[in-house]
């Protein structure tokens, strides 16, 4: 068992009703892994949360609630890790790089959520077997795109069994500004 600590985006309510909807009907089918879980975007990885959350304070108290659309459902190759891609904005990408000067120090030097490697994802799934994202897949393909709207940033702790994420605690929220 190890934990791991990241910056996270945190929806409005109807968009985590949505997508705790879409985890509904997975849980009716027998596809959805991941239990007790809040729908969130993971930002970063961070290694010392003491001293990144005065800077991670600064940079969020200027920051305006965004939104973006969701027009993409992926998988990871080689994981069983299925997920809503949001569009690729400059919005998103000049949020990530700003806040990413802020935090570069406090990160992990092999980590995935570099600006050059990062993929903007909103995990649905993970470690699910072929035939559960063939039917995760029908599950959704009805799936109209929707729009997101980020309203809080977080520092999330999670614990980690066998490589599966089992539990998620906020260690700070912050909101974004109107």
């Amino acid at each position: 068992m190890y934990k791991r600590k990241y910056i996270v985006g945190y929806f409005d309510k109807k968009t985590e009703k949505h997508i705790e909807d879409i985890w509904n009907t997975m849980r009716v089918n027998n596809c959805m892994t991941v239990k007790d879980n809040r729908p969130h975007m993971k930002f970063f990885d961070l290694e010392d949360v003491e001293i990144a959350t005065d800077f991670i304070e600064t940079i969020i108290s200027r920051e305006n609630i965004f939104n973006l659309f969701i027009t993409q459902i992926g998988t990871f190759m080689d994981t069983g890790v299925l997920y809503f891609q949001p569009t690729i904005t400059y919005e998103l990408l000049a949020f990530h790089q700003e806040f990413f000067e802020i935090v570069r120090e406090y990160m992990n030097e092999d980590s995935l959520y570099l600006p050059d490697i990062w993929i903007p994802h909103i995990t649905i799934d993970i470690d699910l077997t072929e035939d559960q994202l063939i039917q995760a897949f029908k599950d959704m393909r009805d799936l109209k795109p929707f729009e997101i709207k980020f309203t809080t940033m977080a520092i999330i702790e999670v614990t980690f069994e066998n490589d599966v994420p089992v539990t998620s605690k906020d260690l700070f929220t912050i909101d974004l500004r109107e």
